[in-house]
C-alpha cells in the first residue's frame, strides 16, 4: 500500500523500500536525519539506534518521551502541527554536529551485552527459585 502511494505521489525517485536488512547501522550512517511521524509507538528501538549513531531525530509527539535518551538530538512535533513547524524542527536538527553517541546510549542503560547478562541472571534466578 505504501509503495503504491509513493508511486502515485511520484516519489519513487526519493523513497527507497529496503525490506529487512542486517546492516541497519550502515544505513543510519548514510542518513542526515531521522524523521519519524508515527500515529503511535511504544519505545521504538530504531530511534535508540539512530541516537547511538549521532543521528538527529524529529519525532511525532505520539511517541513515548522515554525514547529521548539524548534530548539535544530528539525533537517532538505534533502530527497536527503545520508543515512549517516540522520544517523548522528538521532544519534545527540538521544543524547539529554528527557525533558517535554510542557511549552515551550505553550509559543510559542500552548495552546489548550488559542487558543480555542481566536477563540471563534474572532467568537463572527464576529457574533456581522454581527448582528450589
Amino acid at each position: 500500500h505504501i509503495e503504491k502511494q509513493a508511486e502515485r505521489l511520484n516519489l519513487n525517485a526519493h523513497v527507497v523500500f529496503m525490506g529487512s536488512v542486517k546492516n541497519v547501522n550502515e544505513y543510519l550512517q548514510a542518513m542526515d536525519i531521522m524523521v519519524f511521524p508515527s500515529l503511535f509507538e511504544g519505545l521504538p528501538v530504531s530511534i535508540i539506534e539512530a541516537q547511538a549513531s549521532g543521528l538527529p531525530c524529529v519525532l511525532s509527539d505520539t511517541i513515548s518521551k522515554e525514547v529521548a535518551l539524548l534530548p539535544d538530538y530528539v525533537q517532538f512535533v505534533s502530527l497536527d502541527a503545520p508543515q512549517d513547524k516540522w520544517l523548522m524542527a528538521i532544519n534545527k536538527a540538521l544543524a547539529l554536529p554528527r557525533i558517535n553517541q554510542s557511549e552515551a546510549i550505553t550509559v543510559a542503560g542500552y548495552d546489548i551485552q550488559r542487558n543480555a547478562k542481566q536477563l540471563e541472571a534474572y532467568y537463572t534466578k527464576c529457574v533456581s527459585k522454581a527448582n528450589g
